[in-house]
């Protein structure tokens, strides 16, 4: 038994008032009327297909809900690996700052040795320390950051890990190539698995399909249920 959404009925209404206006005399009507009744009822039995309407349609909806959420995922994981790129680069070149500043102090206190008065020695003396000073203070926030990037690098990895597993079991998933030269690949998009003909607007999901999405349910911000009614398609 065929859905026929409220909005498409009462514009469908509208429509059919109007044309009743536009013939006078009762038996041009009743004609008319009986000519067009059926194309009325073939046209709500189709309404998502005629109109295309992605919120009349559960499985486009779902589908591109899940596919915003995976693309979520892929980007919070990239963005987290970054972090710790930076970080990590960070750290190296406080330590190389603080190895050549090191060096420069050691060389200031053996001239020192030899002259405790020089004036110009102490002043480049003091001036290296308040460097190697600042640079460990540089060095250790690089080294925080680098330790809570790790560990947002594992929740996001985790939970990436965790949809991709599901996604990839109902979706084909892809990737399309950096169009500016970077090493990693770009999502795309996803796309149903099971097929559906063209002509239905709504093709329930095989059974084993329908258990992955309902537990994909946790993971996607569902928030109209268009997944979850999907699930539940008979």
């Amino acid at each position: 038994m065929c859905e026929k959404p409220d909005i498409l009925l009462s514009n469908r209404t509208l429509k059919f008032n109007r044309l009743l206006t536009l013939f006078q005399g009762e038996n041009v009507v009743r004609a008319y009327v009986l000519r067009i009744m059926p194309i009325f009822f073939a046209l709500g039995c189709q309404p998502a297909v005629a109109q295309d309407d992605p919120t009349l349609n559960y499985r486009e909806k779902c589908r591109r809900i899940a596919s915003g959420a995976y693309a979520d995922a892929v980007g919070d994981k990239y963005q987290a690996e970054d972090v710790i790129i930076l970080a990590e680069n960070a750290r190296k070149k406080s330590k190389a700052i603080i190895e050549n500043h090191e060096a420069k102090l050691r060389l200031v206190n053996k001239q020192l040795q030899s002259n405790d008065y020089d004036a110009k020695l102490l002043e480049e003396r003091d001036t290296i320390s308040s460097q190697i000073k600042l640079f460990h203070e540089q060095l250790l926030t690089s080294e925080g950051q680098l330790e809570s990037a790790r560990k947002k690098l594992g929740s996001v990895k985790k939970h990436h890990d965790s949809l991709k597993l599901k996604v990839e079991k109902i979706f084909t998933v892809t990737f399309s190539e950096d169009p500016d030269g970077g090493p990693r690949k770009i999502f795309s998009t996803i796309d149903w698995k099971s097929p559906c003909p063209k002509y239905r607007s709504l093709c329930p999901l095989p059974p084993a399909d329908a258990k992955v999405l309902a537990s994909l349910l946790d993971d996607i911000n569902d928030q109209d249920l268009s997944c979850f009614k999907y699930s539940k398609l008979k």
